[in-house]
């Protein structure tokens, strides 16, 4: 895979780039996509920024153009200036086992999350959506 001019990157699909994050002095590497006008929405609470672009329908969007892939709620987009793309590789053979163990685990790092919970002695975890129930002392 070799870099190649943003101008033929595909739209809307998921690639590495390589470029400018405004406010920031250096040049990054990121995983990013192009989003055409009105398919990504605003976050909650920046509806009212001078920025914003709104659809007949009065919904707020993000104005057409790259940004960074952020996971994460109430994690507004940030936007981008990338030079160059390519395609993102494939993901690594899964091992069931270690991928297994993580996953149980982060969801029940989650599940207590959402309940103000931290891991702690003596804590038993319950949860129907981590992979049906988990009863792990933790």
């Amino acid at each position: 895979m070799k870099w190649q001019p943003i101008e033929t990157a595909p739209k809307g699909k998921k690639v590495l780039v390589f470029g400018l994050v405004p406010g920031y002095a250096k040049r990054m590497t990121m995983i990013a996509r192009f989003w055409p006008q009105h398919t990504l929405e605003v976050a909650e609470g920046y509806e009212d920024e001078d920025w914003v672009d709104l659809s007949e329908s009065g919904n707020a969007y993000m104005p057409a153009d790259w940004y960074e892939e952020v996971t994460g709620e109430d994690i507004p987009a940030i936007r981008i200036v990338p030079t160059h793309w390519m395609p993102l590789p494939p993901p690594p053979e899964e091992d069931k086992t270690t991928t297994t163990k993580i996953s149980k685990e982060w969801c029940i790092r989650m599940a207590l999350a959402e309940e103000g919970m931290e891991i702690g002695a003596g804590l038993t975890a319950i949860d129907p959506v981590c992979d049906g129930p988990l009863e792990e002392e933790i």
